[in-house]
Order: structure tokens, then C-alpha cells, then sequence
């Protein structure tokens, strides 16, 4: 999948991990205690995404390709009933998104997730970045 990933998500990775797109894919892979790959409507790879546990409920993390531009409405279903199984196994879900990748933010906002303040300065690239959170309350 990685030679295939946003160009967005490359950038988004690397700006907030240092990492590689294929290093945070093994990463996240192998640290997730739950991924799920989204495909498109004609079985194009549109996503991969996972939840790490943490102390606090778990980081959920998606990383996509062009696909997910012709298959938002798709993804918004299919994810939402993943994320609501996800938020009841780990009660809290969060992580912050790029606040320059706006596809991102509206898939977040369409699968229920709260937005929270701004951050400036984030991660080894000091780039601004919007937390997110979903709790069970939030369903």
C-alpha cells in the first residue's frame, strides 16, 4: 500500500512521527490490538486503519490513498460501525489530525468524533494539529 498513499498522509506522518510512510505502517499494524483495511466500491485499497491501546482508552490511527476521494460515503458507513465497536471495547478513542489534510478532518467529523483546540508547534515538524476525541457519551 505505501506506494500509493496520499500524498497527504505521507506528509502527515512524517511531519508528527519522523517515520516513513512504511515504517508507521508496520508500526501501526503490529502495535494495533485491531485493523481493519477499507476498500473502494470496484475492491480498490482505500485505507488502513487501526486503535493502539493506551492508558487512556486507545489512539486510532488511518492511513489512505486516493480511494477514499470517490468513496467517503462508503467509508463514513462502514467506519462508523468499526469505530463504534472499537469505542465500546477501549471507551475512549483520540489522536490529533494535520490541520492541513481536510479530508482527514471531514471524515473524522462524519464518524463523530469531537474536535478539541488547535495545536501549534506538534510533533518533529512543529505543525499545527487538531485533537480529536470519541467517547461512548459521544454515540
Amino acid at each position: 500500500m505505501a506506494p500509493i498513499v496520499r500524498e497527504e498522509d505521507v506528509r502527515e506522518v512524517r511531519s508528527i512521527t519522523g517515520l516513513s510512510i512504511e515504517e508507521a505502517l508496520t508500526i501501526g499494524f503490529f502495535s494495533s490490538s485491531d485493523c481493519v483495511t477499507g476498500f473502494g466500491k470496484t475492491g480498490e485499497i482505500a485505507l488502513i486503519a487501526g486503535v493502539v491501546p493506551v492508558i487512556k482508552g486507545a489512539s486510532v490511527w488511518m492511513i489512505s490513498t486516493k480511494a477514499i476521494i470517490g468513496n467517503a460515503r462508503l467509508i463514513v458507513t462502514e467506519g462508523n460501525r468499526w469505530i463504534t465497536e472499537m469505542v465500546s471495547k477501549h471507551g475512549l478513542l483520540h489522536n490529533v489530525v494535520d490541520a492541513r489534510n481536510t479530508i482527514h478532518q471531514r471524515l473524522i467529523k462524519h464518524m463523530g468524533f469531537t474536535f478539541q483546540t488547535p495545536k501549534i508547534n506538534y510533533g518533529v515538524g512543529q505543525i499545527p494539529v487538531i485533537p480529536f476525541i470519541r467517547t461512548q457519551t459521544d454515540v
